[in-house]
């Protein structure tokens, strides 16, 4: 019972701070923050976590994981090279949209105590990948420039990292509906042929 209950601690302690790190960054964020938002004493939270930067570190490994297993899932959801590309792009877009300990993780990769491990290092050479087979198998119209594909991705997930004002979807669309959108009408320009059905851009099983 001790266990379980530590072990649920722990996961509230991560949880707030996943907010509070994900809206206010590294130095924004005090402990006192994250103890009212989990409603823990400061005992409690420090003796999962000695300090700030413990946390923030155990909140970066648990965002990587969790993009990490999304990335993967959405790339093995269609033996396509450019659906996977849209698959895996939308799928981030999601996951920037819904999950804070993912936001928190993308954030504090910049603004964390100590070098970081990119978190875009965790999608981008995959999506690298994706977009060059799917040039070499004849998915993309022959004036489309693979690197502008590329960049279409990224600037979609850049977009849902940091949005603005502007971006909000004002029919109450969320972020992932709307990315879906604009993939969509871009392939009209780049795609040989219509891109085929349009992908679900909600998390596969």
């Amino acid at each position: 019972m001790t266990q379980d209950r530590a072990v649920h601690t722990r996961r509230r302690i991560l949880s707030a701070a996943s907010e509070e790190f994900a809206a206010a960054g590294f130095r924004g964020t005090s402990l006192a923050r994250i103890c009212e938002r989990a409603n823990l004493s400061t005992g409690a939270l420090t003796f999962h976590f000695p300090s700030k930067q413990h946390l923030a570190l155990a909140v970066v490994r648990l965002g990587h994981a969790v993009t990490e297993a999304a990335v993967d899932n959405a790339a093995r959801r269609t033996a396509v090279p450019l659906t996977a590309v849209m698959n895996v792009t939308l799928a981030l877009v999601r996951l920037l949209d819904e999950d804070p300990v993912v936001r928190a993780a993308a954030r504090l990769a910049q603004e964390g105590p100590e070098a970081q491990q990119p978190w875009q290092s965790l999608w981008l050479p995959q999506l690298r990948c994706l977009v060059a087979r799917a040039h070499c198998a004849g998915q993309l119209a022959e004036h489309t420039d693979p690197g502008d594909v590329l960049a279409l991705a990224v600037h979609l997930v850049a977009g849902a990292e940091c949005p603005g004002p502007g971006l909000a979807a004002d029919d109450g669309q969320d972020l992932a509906l709307r990315a879906d959108r604009v993939w969509h009408l871009a392939a009209q320009g780049f795609a040989p042929a219509a891109p085929g059905p349009r992908t679900d851009p909600r998390p596969g099983p």
